[in-house]
């Protein structure tokens, strides 16, 4: 009878699990195979808790899941054979889906009939390239979308006919559909909370259908139409527009003085305002701004000249434009002269990089200061791959730095920062680099502080001198610079965090530090890879060597080539009535207890720290044991009232 029992509740619990839906959450369909078994599989199967996929070139019928009637995640069916009939199979989907519907690639797909059920979706509704779709006929009960609506690529598509009831999305984004007419059924559409993107749908000629849209909150494009030349359904539009405006590329749009547009001209909150290469009468904000009613100072946003038509026509453009301050770029491979931008006064960053043909900064000598754009940021000042630039004495007016992070580099002409004497203050980043002809860093004799600071790759750069007073507060590049001797800071220079040293090919000496260190952090500094530097036991290396947190010394001269090099020459920090006689370490080397005599020094601290730098132990003890260390060499640091000693001890 047990046996019995168990025999009948084994063939309940099959039956039954074999009867319900498939036990994960995403549910794929990639054969016709898998769609004609379900019905076997999962009889009794007709919600599904999760996702489902259908995705396969050799799916052609659908039929086969017609008893499934809602499914609580999304839906995607890509990449399938599918005509337009099959999709009735799907007619009994519940009323919401929780997730996106992605319909994408299928290449015989003309209806989407068997969707009629669907009012609510959650996430986005993705319908993308599928060539034989001419509408949206099966959407018609779609009210809300959660996510975007998002129709691309799709090659026949002719209206929106099927999203007569479309009340809201998040966004819309129309974009590569060659045969669309126009938008004429979204007319319901009241609501979309984020941006509108209408592009490249090269017959599309209005927005009509768009007219009860009243607030946007982020932003809409519209680009690369060919035949658009009305956006006035877009006259409502009431929005802050955070991210901003463009309406870009539309040859036949002349007329773009809509509401939402000419009050948000000259507007600097938003991200972006840009209006170029429509038609006469939009073909720039200029003359947008004159159609407005409205004398646009200057454009807004940072402004980028990339010709030396762009940069002539500046002045003529923008006769009383004197700051700039979300900033000015120049880049242009024909730009020359700057003598045009002569009228500018004040400019966030600026950036002038990759001019081939540009050998000085003349025509930018009234520009006085750097106003950043978001307060509390840092402004820039780039100037970076222009191989004939010669002088930068055009900037010779700029007189503040404070929060700069400045960079000087790639540019093979220059052997000299004449020009920047008026910058003072302090710069964040500060960077010297690949400049293949430059001498020395005179121009820079008024920066005051540097965080940052890195001196690499100018091959005839042979002086350090011009950085009189400078402090770095943060950690110090020298690396890669083939003619540089010494560093030869005219006052001596701390980096209050670490420096790296390296690949300085005649560098003999880098006595430019001061004498002590300052403490601050715990310092790191590589020195690697100078033939000629034999001598690194320097006041300031000795006195940071017990906060060091990382080191890496080699591959330079005797003397500089290991950190035991260095240590046994740093052997001690002499002060008044301090000699290295007065403290003895014994026995050296030792297997168990180390002893400590002072004679009559108070002895404050003793670290013992590995030969990478981390510390082991710290006592004021003066017999320590060393009995668990590992076998090898170590350092000892012993502080005193009139001295510090760091010694070299091998535990055996």
């Amino acid at each position: 009878m047990k046996k019995l029992l168990l025999s009948v509740l084994f063939l309940f619990v099959n039956v039954v699990g074999f009867g319900q839906c498939p036990p994960d959450n995403f549910v794929f369909f990639g054969a016709q195979s898998e769609i004609d078994s379900f019905p076997t599989m999962y009889p009794n199967c007709t919600e599904i808790n999760g996702v489902v996929v259908i995705s396969g070139s050799n799916i052609t019928d659908l039929s086969p899941l017609g008893q499934i009637t809602s499914i609580s995640g999304g839906l995607e069916i890509s990449f399938t054979s599918i005509t337009n009939i099959n999709l009735t199979s799907l007619s009994n989907i519940g009323t919401q889906v929780n997730d996106d519907v992605e319909i994408r690639q299928n290449l015989l797909l003309e209806s989407f009939t068997g969707l009629e059920n669907i009012n609510n979706v959650a996430g986005t509704i993705l319908i993308i390239d599928n060539p034989n779709i001419e509408n949206f006929n099966g959407f018609e009960d779609v009210v809300s979308i959660g996510g975007f609506l998002d129709i691309y690529d799709n090659s026949s598509l002719l209206a929106f006919s099927g999203f007569e009831n479309l009340q809201s999305v998040s966004g819309f984004r129309c974009q590569g559909n060659p045969s669309l007419i126009g938008f004429e059924q979204l007319e319901s559409l009241s609501t979309v909370t984020e941006r509108i993107v209408i592009g490249n749908n090269d017959l599309v000629t209005s927005l009509a259908g768009f007219e009860n849209i009243d607030n946007l909150d982020f932003s809409f494009w519209i680009t690369d139409n060919l035949l658009i030349n009305d956006i006035s359904a877009f006259e409502n539009l009431n929005s802050t527009f955070v991210f901003g405006i463009k309406i870009l590329n539309n040859p036949a749009l002349s007329l773009c003085n809509i509401q939402a547009v000419c009050e948000n001209i000259g507007n600097t909150n938003l991200g972006y305002f840009e209006i170029e290469n429509n038609g006469t009468g939009c073909e720039n904000i200029v003359e947008v701004a004159q159609s407005c009613g409205q004398t646009l100072l200057c454009p807004p946003g940072v402004i980028s000249l990339s010709s030396q038509a762009e940069v002539n026509e500046f002045q003529s453009t923008y006769p009383n434009c004197t700051s700039l301050v979300e900033g000015l770029t120049i880049s242009g491979q024909d730009i020359t002269n700057l003598l045009p931008l002569n009228q500018i006064t004040q400019v966030g960053d600026l950036t002038i990089e990759q001019n081939f043909n540009l050998t000085s900064l003349n025509g930018l000598e009234n520009i006085i200061t750097f106003q950043s754009f978001i307060i509390g940021e840092p402004v820039r000042l780039k100037i970076i791959s222009n191989p004939e630039l010669v002088s930068l004495q055009g900037l010779s007016s700029l007189v503040n730095t404070e929060g700069l992070n400045m960079s000087i580099s790639v540019n093979s002409s220059l052997e000299n920062l004449d020009g920047l004497q008026g910058l003072q203050g302090t710069v964040s980043t500060l960077n010297i680099i690949g400049n293949d002809a430059l001498l020395d860093l005179e121009g820079l004799s008024s920066i005051q502080t540097v965080d940052n600071f890195y001196i690499e790759n100018n091959d005839v750069l042979n002086s350090l001198s011009g950085l009189d007073d400078l402090l770095v507060t943060g950690r110090l590049f020298v690396e890669n610079n083939d003619m540089l001797e010494v560093l030869d800071f005219p006052n001596a220079i701390d980096p209050i965090c670490g420096f790296t040293i390296s690949g300085n090919e005649v560098l003999t000496s880098i006595d430019g530090f001061v004498d002590s260190y300052s403490g601050a952090c715990n310092i790191d500094f590589r020195i690697t890879d100078n033939p000629n530097l034999s001598n690194c036991s320097i006041a300031y290396v000795c006195d940071a060597f017990p906060n060091v947190g990382s080191f890496d010394v080699n591959n330079n001269a005797m003397g500089c080539n290991t950190i035991n090099e260095i240590d046994d020459a740093c052997t001690l920090m002499v002060v008044e009535n301090f000699s290295v006689d007065m403290i003895k370490i014994y026995p050296n080397p030792t297997s168990q207890l180390l002893n400590i005599e002072t004679n009559n020094l108070v002895m404050d601290n003793v670290v013992i720290r590995s030969i990478s730098g981390k510390t082991l132990l710290q006592t004021s003890n003066k017999q320590i044991d060393i009995s668990n260390f590992s076998a090898g060499v170590y350092f000892i640091t012993i502080e005193t009232t009139q001295g510090t000693i760091t010694k070299k001890i091998v535990k055996e």
